[in-house]
């Protein structure tokens, strides 16, 4: 005879598949009614439109708004932009935003510096992302 808690455990398991790939879930003791609810989900993940990236006196204006996915867990803040290939953390949101910035301007300036004769592959499809994503306003406010 299979008992309440074997059924709720194998609820939980066969939920637990189906949570998206990066959430995580809250450590509980998954016996008897707990076991057959929604698992909780500890991340609540958001796309924001992201129009200037800005990094002491230099700031980036994008020609066009570029997607940026931001999660929050109980503990960080993630921030990436798959088609930058740029991937920030941070344990509060400004840290998270702080380093995402100083990346996108750190590989602004890498490419700004190359020409396409020195670049090959994702390489080049990334140089000339940024170069015709941003324009770069100095010294601004």
């Amino acid at each position: 005879m299979t008992s309440l808690n074997e059924i709720g455990n194998d609820i939980f398991s066969e939920r637990k598949a189906h949570v998206p790939d990066g959430y995580l879930l809250r450590e509980s003791d998954q016996t008897g009614e707990e076991a057959t609810t929604e698992p909780q989900v500890a991340a609540a993940s958001s796309v924001i439109a992201v129009s200037t990236v800005r990094v002491r006196n230099v700031r980036l204006r994008a020609t066009r708004p570029f997607p940026v996915k931001l999660t929050m867990t109980d503990d960080y803040f993630y921030l990436e932009s798959e088609g930058l290939c740029v991937y920030a953390i941070g344990k509060t949101y400004a840290e998270a935003l702080q380093e995402f910035c100083e990346q996108v301007v750190d590989i602004f300036r890498h490419y700004q510096g190359l020409s396409d004769d020195e670049v090959i592959g994702e390489a080049r499809r990334l140089r000339r992302l940024f170069t015709g994503l941003f324009i770069e306003e100095r010294n601004a406010p």
